[in-house]
């Protein structure tokens, strides 16, 4: 017998198959409400602000805020899990609250007049910071129940669910705010979609509730100090990679608040072809979900991880080509395509960076580090525009200038951190070099679309690779045969040389008894 939501495992530490099997499917339907709620909530939360009267100030406080009490919460996460002495009962709960605070976002937006922005921002950051505070024993709790060798495929499959619902609750929500705006008010039409947000971290927390948790003992976890982190030369590789990846989102963060003012005030597009440039993002995520599990399953995750990286460095610099509409849909679905796997493999590369007592402290760590550069990257870009203002510099506006120094701080966080990843990983190879040129065609968007529908060239190069390899070793097979086919024929020429000369002595022999015989006669008579 087995206490209750423990799973029965096996001697490798992971579940029966059985169990296994419904654990992974509801951990499905757990991402696929977390989007639902991402779409209803995050993705129009900026939008009801605005509505209420929020000025662009507290717009951009309500970009960095959530990230930095999603930093600060950190420091609770680990002390949880071993007071509460399991995974699952902080994370069910972290949800339960996080559903939660979407309500009480819904009820602040019937406030009369303007809206109380510091309540909203208040209630929203609370939630977002509970959620960046459960996701270290989520991460452990997850991997733990995903073996490593099935991770890349699991999560591709995972992600490509995630991507469609966040997809299709954006859209919907962006219908329901249409329709129920002219009959019950702007803000009373948010509420509802906020309530739809609540509604789905609730039901979310249900399925995390009926998944099983493989046993875990608190106090074998290990916690790992932040000066030892940086001091000791044990935990290079995994500072690396939490530097890596915190440092890349603070470079991305410089100018992503500002690709959709972009659009709107530079280019003069109309909030349906904005609508459609952003949504062309979220379906290539979705759609090289499976690619990207594939090519990490051949390459590896380091490898992948640099590759996308170049590629995200690209983006901002590619908007820049052009101010067409075909062209910018392109140019973003290329930023999906690179985005997806780049935050495919970071999460898969910082599961196999560390062993399993080590996961949920570890990504304490690199929440807390990622959420106060997200923050740093939002209020630097914001900073610099407004210090840019109205200036046309080296012929670009603030905007497009913002973009280039993103690219800037893109290119130099992959090039100096790159050599210093960590070569430990999944079972792959780390040819880097071909995937990164493919990746970086001549043009970039086009190569991006091709490949997703294509499959690259570089699948069919594996595949010509291994059957090359096959090949060659039919042809050393070959040669060996063909040195032992003549090895046999010089044994046998040999030895029809050595038969040869022993018929002749036999030969010789027999003529010289016949002639001593002969002789022998001839004495007698």
């Amino acid at each position: 017998m087995h206490k209750e939501g423990i799973a029965m495992q096996d001697e490798n530490g992971q579940g029966a198959p059985s169990q296994r099997k419904q654990d992974l499917k509801y951990s499905i339907y757990d991402g696929s409400l977390f989007s639902v709620m991402s779409g209803f909530g995050d993705n129009f939360l900026s939008a009801a602000a605005v509505i209420g009267g929020a000025s662009s100030f507290d717009i951009g406080l309500l970009s960095a805020v959530p990230y930095a009490a999603g930093s600060l919460f950190q420091f609770f996460s680990s002390p949880l899990i071993r007071a509460l002495k399991s995974r699952k009962t902080l994370v069910v709960g972290g949800v339960a609250l996080q559903a939660l605070t979407w309500l009480i976002v819904a009820l602040i937006m019937f406030y009369p007049g303007k809206l109380p922005f510091v309540a909203l921002l208040a209630a929203y950051s609370v939630g977002f910071g509970i959620n960046l505070m459960i996701n270290p024993a989520w991460s452990s709790w997850i991997a733990d129940l995903v073996p490593d060798n099935e991770r890349a495929k699991f999560f591709a499959e995972r992600n490509r669910y995630v991507y469609l619902l966040l997809f299709t609750a954006t859209f919907l929500g962006g219908i329901i705010l249409s329709d129920l705006n002219a009959g019950i008010g702007e803000k009373a039409a948010f509420a509802v979609i906020f309530f739809l947000a609540c509604m789905a971290r609730a039901i979310g927390a249900f399925f995390l509730l009926k998944t099983s948790e493989p046993e875990f003992k608190p106090m074998l976890m290990h916690e790992v100090a932040l000066k030892h982190l940086f001091l000791l030369p044990s935990y290079k590789n995994e500072l690396s990679v939490i530097l890596f990846l915190s440092v890349m989102n603070f470079s991305a963060q410089i100018a992503a608040p500002f690709f959709t003012p972009y659009m709107i005030t530079n280019l003069n597009f109309d909030l349906g072809m904005v609508g459609a440039i952003t949504s062309i993002s979220i379906i290539m995520k979705m759609v090289s979900q499976r690619y990207w599990g594939s090519m990490i399953d051949a390459y590896g995750n380091r490898t992948v991880l640099i590759c996308c990286g170049i590629g995200a460095a690209l983006v901002p610099a590619i908007w820049l080509m052009s101010t067409d509409f075909v062209h910018i849909m392109l140019f973003n679905a290329f930023s999906g395509f690179v985005w997806g796997g780049f935050e495919l493999t970071s999460f898969n590369f910082l599961l196999a960076t560390v062993p399993r007592e080590l996961r949920a402290s570890y990504m304490s760590k690199y929440n807390l580090f990622n959420g106060i550069l997200y923050a740093l990257g939002s209020v630097a870009g914001g900073v610099a525009l407004a210090f840019l203002g109205t200036g046309i510099y080296w012929g670009f506006a603030a905007i497009p200038v913002i973009f280039l120094v993103s690219t800037g701080f893109r290119l130099a966080t992959v090039l100096v951190f790159a050599p210093v990843l960590p070569k430990k990983d999944l079972p792959g190879k780390q040819e880097d070099r071909d995937l990164i040129i493919k990746i970086l065609a001549v043009n970039p968007a086009m190569g991006a679309v091709a490949t997703v529908f294509n499959g690259w060239n570089i699948t069919h190069k594996a595949i010509g690779t291994s059957a090359m390899k096959s090949k060659m070793l039919i042809n050393g097979i070959d040669d060996r045969a063909r040195q032992g086919t003549r090895l046999v024929s010089e044994i046998r020429r040999g030895a029809l040389k050595e038969m040869e000369k022993d018929a002749e002595a036999g030969k010789r022999l027999v003529r010289e008894l016949r002639k001593m015989g002969q002789e022998e006669k001839e004495g007698k008579k």
